[in-house]
């Protein structure tokens, strides 16, 4: 945790996020902040991807959140992110930033 109301996850440079990877973050926030809503941060790196199996898995046990913030780095990533929210619909404010200091600024309003 950065703030006591936002929770941020960073994924390796070249890695692939699978199901396990995701099913193990559902399980460090319920520990870390119960049923708390707070803003979540995700972090990738430059060439980090999503699994399908791990985009199945979260559209249907993703947790809620004040607000998520993703910092992406290239077109493939953006063309992904735009794929999964168009068919994945969170009952959160979800948006991508290529700076962390815009997604801090975002999340950080109210």
């Amino acid at each position: 945790m950065i703030k006591e109301d936002l929770i941020c996850f960073e994924y390796q440079n070249k890695a692939t996020i699978t199901k396990d990877d995701i099913i193990e973050a559902i399980k460090i926030q319920e520990e870390m902040i119960g049923d708390r809503l707070v803003n979540r941060l995700i972090l990738t790196g430059n060439r980090t991807g999503v699994s399908p199996e791990a985009r199945r898995y979260l559209a249907k046990f993703g947790l809620a959140a004040k607000k998520e913030a993703f910092i992406i780095h290239n077109f493939t990533q953006k063309m992904m992110y735009n794929l999964y929210y168009s068919v994945r619909r969170a009952s959160h404010p979800v948006r991508t930033f290529e700076s962390l200091d815009k997604a801090m600024e975002w999340l950080d309003k109210d």
